[in-house]
């Protein structure tokens, strides 16, 4: 995969193909025990290189539908923010995008005083999430053009024109199109935040200092116009191409700036009632959340709990996306 995370890749135990494909002689209720593990992430931190591959096994076995689409590729350790996970990576066969299995668990969302930069729409509170997919990268002008014209949307929407740029410019509106022609789906906004998080509890998944952003986030920099511009150079003066940066724990490029990424649930107060297992929120506000910050902004508006909401029919040149995969528990 691309970018320059610390990810040492485990050796096959056997070929890809093997895995989400009938015929394996685990018995059902021991399979069942097993991916019990990934309901766990702390538990599952714990786990090594050989026991997250038999878990990414029982998973292909256990929803094969869903992994049909999906060609094992490895699995992979990821390092960030004083955390480490062994993560199995897939490729989705329609898009050609990479992804990781992420394990579920309970998660602070939001933001505590401690963190600094408290919003009044951040209050902390507990989420439970079920396990999912989510892609490793935003998703490439590349894997947009693979399903666009069969979706009916606009081949080469994006303001910065690259094959590896990030897709921008694009509504949420026609993202749930794309996403349901590739059988996908955006995260949730817990999701997301869960997924950059990716088991810390600091205001960004790699400490909670501006300057620990640098080698992880492109955002306004010294060599930009911005008056609230980073002391340090991140080498992109607008976006850059998608995982030229440092991963977090879970392997996920990009969670901090190059685009904002719209979710799946609209932008409401977390005051509202949230959906077992995918941490929905039950509503509608008109606004449609988005998350990460993009090139141009500052270090404030990329914390892992910063929250961002409009028109879900708005695009721009700094709005983009990440497609995710709900498992069915």
């Amino acid at each position: 995969a691309a970018g320059q995370s610390a990810v040492a890749a485990a050796p096959r135990a056997s070929p890809p193909e093997a895995i989400g494909q009938p015929g394996a002689q685990t018995q059902p209720r021991a399979a069942e025990l097993e991916l019990e593990l990934l309901r766990d992430r702390a538990a599952y931190a714990a786990l090594d290189r050989v026991r997250v591959r038999s878990l990414a096994e029982a998973a292909g076995r256990h929803w094969q539908e869903i992994f049909a689409a999906f060609d094992f590729l490895a699995v992979e350790r990821f390092s960030a923010g004083g955390l480490t996970h062994w993560i199995s990576t897939w490729r989705h066969g329609p898009t050609g995008l990479e992804f990781v299995l992420l394990p579920g668990g309970t998660f602070t969302q939001g933001s505590t005083e401690k963190q600094g930069d408290l919003d009044h729409d951040e209050r902390a509170h507990a989420v439970t999430l079920a396990p999912f997919l989510i892609a490793r990268t935003e998703c490439s002008q590349r894997a947009w053009s693979k399903l666009a014209e069969a979706a009916k949307l606009a081949l080469a929407p994006a303001c910065a024109q690259g094959e590896q740029l990030p897709i921008e410019n694009v509504s949420a509106l026609d993202v749930l199109t794309w996403c349901r022609q590739a059988g996908l789906s955006l995260p949730t906004e817990a999701q997301w935040e869960y997924a950059c998080r990716a088991g810390t509890t600091s205001a960004f998944t790699c400490g909670d200092k501006p300057r620990q952003l640098e080698g992880f986030a492109n955002l306004a920099d010294r060599s930009s116009d911005y008056d609230w511009k980073e002391a340090w150079d991140d080498s992109f003066a607008g976006t850059a191409p998608v995982g030229s940066l440092a991963a977090n724990a879970f392997g996920l490029f990009d969670v901090h700036g190059n685009v904002w990424e719209w979710c799946r649930d609209d932008y409401l107060s977390y005051d509202s009632a949230v959906e077992e297992g995918s941490g929905a929120r039950d509503g509608e506000s008109g606004l449609r959340a988005a998350r990460g910050g993009a090139f141009d902004g500052k270090a404030k508006h990329v914390r892992s709990a910063f929250r961002f909401g409009l028109g879900p029919q708005y695009s721009f040149c700094y709005l983009g996306f990440r497609p995710a995969l709900d498992l069915p528990w």
